[in-house]
Protein backbone atom coordinates (compact mmCIF):
# COMPACT_ATOMS: atom_id res chain seq x y z
CA UNK A 1 0.00 0.00 0.00
CA UNK A 2 1.52 3.32 -1.01
CA UNK A 3 1.62 6.31 1.30
CA UNK A 4 -1.05 8.32 -0.55
CA UNK A 5 -3.59 5.53 -0.17
CA UNK A 6 -2.69 5.04 3.48
CA UNK A 7 -2.98 8.77 4.18
CA UNK A 8 -6.35 8.91 2.42
CA UNK A 9 -7.63 5.92 4.41
CA UNK A 10 -6.48 7.52 7.65
CA UNK A 11 -8.23 10.80 6.74
CA UNK A 12 -11.47 8.95 5.94
CA UNK A 13 -11.27 6.98 9.19
CA UNK A 14 -10.68 10.20 11.13
CA UNK A 15 -13.63 11.88 9.45
CA UNK A 16 -15.95 8.95 10.10
CA UNK A 17 -14.94 8.81 13.77
CA UNK A 18 -15.53 12.56 14.15
CA UNK A 19 -18.96 12.38 12.49
CA UNK A 20 -19.92 9.36 14.62
CA UNK A 21 -18.78 11.19 17.74
CA UNK A 22 -20.91 14.24 16.89
CA UNK A 23 -23.97 12.12 16.09
CA UNK A 24 -23.69 10.18 19.35
CA UNK A 25 -23.00 13.32 21.36
CA UNK A 26 -26.00 15.26 20.08
CA UNK A 27 -28.54 12.53 19.25
CA UNK A 28 -28.06 9.98 22.04
CA UNK A 29 -27.62 11.64 25.41
CA UNK A 30 -26.43 9.54 28.36
CA UNK A 31 -25.93 6.34 26.37
CA UNK A 32 -22.79 4.86 27.91
CA UNK A 33 -22.59 1.99 25.42
CA UNK A 34 -22.37 4.30 22.41
CA UNK A 35 -19.99 6.62 24.25
CA UNK A 36 -17.74 3.65 24.96
CA UNK A 37 -17.72 2.65 21.29
CA UNK A 38 -16.86 6.22 20.26
CA UNK A 39 -14.09 6.53 22.82
CA UNK A 40 -12.58 3.21 21.74
CA UNK A 41 -12.61 4.45 18.14
CA UNK A 42 -10.89 7.67 19.22
CA UNK A 43 -8.19 5.66 21.00
CA UNK A 44 -7.84 3.46 17.90
CA UNK A 45 -7.50 6.55 15.73
CA UNK A 46 -4.68 7.84 17.94
CA UNK A 47 -2.88 4.50 17.93
CA UNK A 48 -3.26 4.06 14.16
CA UNK A 49 -2.04 7.60 13.60
CA UNK A 50 1.07 6.96 15.67
CA UNK A 51 1.77 3.57 14.12
CA UNK A 52 1.42 4.80 10.53
CA UNK A 53 3.36 8.01 11.09
CA UNK A 54 6.49 6.96 9.18
CA UNK A 55 4.50 5.58 6.27
CA UNK A 56 2.23 8.65 5.93
CA UNK A 57 5.03 11.25 6.35
CA UNK A 58 2.86 14.28 7.19
CA UNK A 59 4.08 17.82 6.49
CA UNK A 60 3.62 19.07 10.05
CA UNK A 61 5.24 16.17 11.90
CA UNK A 62 5.28 17.48 15.47
CA UNK A 63 1.65 18.63 15.22
CA UNK A 64 0.60 15.24 13.88
CA UNK A 65 2.35 13.42 16.71
CA UNK A 66 0.88 15.81 19.29
CA UNK A 67 -2.62 15.47 17.83
CA UNK A 68 -2.47 11.66 17.89
CA UNK A 69 -1.12 11.56 21.45
CA UNK A 70 -3.88 13.94 22.57
CA UNK A 71 -6.49 11.72 20.88
CA UNK A 72 -5.03 8.69 22.61
CA UNK A 73 -5.00 10.34 26.04
CA UNK A 74 -8.41 11.98 25.68
CA UNK A 75 -10.04 8.74 24.55
CA UNK A 76 -8.43 6.82 27.39
CA UNK A 77 -9.40 9.39 30.00
CA UNK A 78 -12.93 9.54 28.65
CA UNK A 79 -13.21 5.74 28.92
CA UNK A 80 -11.97 5.83 32.50
CA UNK A 81 -14.30 8.72 33.38
CA UNK A 82 -17.28 6.89 31.87
CA UNK A 83 -16.85 3.90 34.14
CA UNK A 84 -15.63 5.57 37.33
CA UNK A 85 -19.02 7.18 37.93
Amino acid sequence: MNKKTLARLYEWFSSIVLIFFLVVRFAFHNNDTLYTIVYILVVAEGVIGLLTFKKRKPDWRILDITFNVILLLLGGLALVATYIE
